[in-house]
């Protein structure tokens, strides 16, 4: 995580809202519970203004919290999600790589599943 500048990245199964993945770093309840509600929130707009989760297979969203810091969320598979957090002040200039990033990740997964 040093040299990507995340704080911490979780894997969610976004309909029950359990991580299934986490980075090495001991997991902070806090950040668990906002990423699971980041994901709720993601699920139930998708579900007022689409057909819910079949409809939206790459469902992104970031969220700019007060306390300097960013939560991604990224769809990564049939009801698979990443939620990184960073620290708004690196200003995301590597916001292509992070994308590159989770697709190489999306692929493997999905070499993985078949």
């Amino acid at each position: 995580l040093d040299s990507t500048r995340m704080e911490k990245v979780y894997l969610f199964d976004v309909v029950s809202k359990l991580y299934l993945a986490s980075d090495r770093q001991p997991v902070d309840l806090q950040w668990y519970e906002l990423c699971a509600d980041m994901v709720d929130l993601v699920i139930d707009i998708a579900c007022i203004y689409g057909n819910g989760l079949e409809e939206n297979k790459d469902a992104a969203c970031e969220f700019y919290l007060q306390n300097g810091f960013v939560l991604i969320l990224k769809e990564v598979g049939h009801c698979l999600a990443i939620v990184c957090v960073f620290k708004s002040d690196d200003n995301f200039d590597k916001q292509e790589l992070l994308d590159h990033n989770i697709e190489v990740f999306k692929e493997a997964l999905g070499r993985i599943c078949q």
